[in-house]
């Protein structure tokens, strides 16, 4: 009952939900956009502070691993990869999205004390540079980025007959040039006629008559 289907680049849960989400050997197998899709979908469904931890192969030979199908040729790989990371190449993918990004060469071997004593061995040939990153994975962790949203610009809407020579209009355009900053600002105006327009802040957007009726069907 607790477990839901669903796609990775399609999350079905609300957003902010998850104090951690983890991806294990999936990335390498989804196409660019949908492993953008994909993070972007992680990053929403993540809490304020929340970790995306995941692992993929690194430096995967994918050609090693490719095959034939007998019965129609078609070419690919045994496992459906279609991406190979280095360490720099993830980091780059997972930067575009997450903040505080952490990657390390890991090697998984056998649970049992053989297969442990084995990869404690490979791990220290890792460091000294004696065997090269085939045949292990890159494990990562990363924190949700907060994306500031933009606030929408309030609307003003000043109605007014003409714009002539006159200390009232002179007020008003004054007091528009200034509330443009904050708010967009729309002027509409009984004549065209007006020497005062000139004045006018150019963000200002200025209605006249005939498009009156277009203007308030539009608004």
């Amino acid at each position: 009952e607790k477990a839901m289907v669903g796609s990775c680049h399609n999350i079905p849960f609300e957003s902010n939900k998850f104090d951690v989400v983890i991806l294990s050997e999936v990335i390498e197998h989804l196409s660019h956009d949908i492993l953008v899709k994909t993070f972007e979908e992680i990053n929403r469904v993540l809490k304020k502070n929340g970790r995306f931890v995941g692992t993929t192969p690194s430096d995967e030979k994918l050609s090693l691993s490719s095959v034939i199908c007998p019965k129609c040729n078609n070419q690919f790989h045994r496992w459906g990869h279609i991406h190979t990371f280095t360490k720099k190449k993830l980091y780059q993918k997972l930067n575009k999205t997450f903040d505080n990004i952490n990657i390390k060469l890991k090697y998984f071997g056998s649970s049992h004390i053989v297969g442990k004593i084995v990869t404690l061995i490979r791990e220290l040939f890792f460091k000294i540079g004696l065997l090269q990153p085939y045949n292990t994975n890159l494990v990562f962790i990363c924190k949700k980025r907060i994306i500031k949203q933009i606030e929408a610009k309030k609307k003003v809407l000043y109605l007014i007959g003409t714009m002539h020579v006159g200390g009232a209009e002179k007020q008003l355009i004054n007091i528009m040039n200034y509330v443009v900053n904050k708010y967009d600002v729309d002027l509409m105006l009984l004549s065209e006629k007006g020497v005062l327009l000139k004045n006018l802040n150019k963000k200002i957007k200025v209605f006249f008559p005939l498009i009156t009726k277009k203007f308030f069907l539009s608004r």
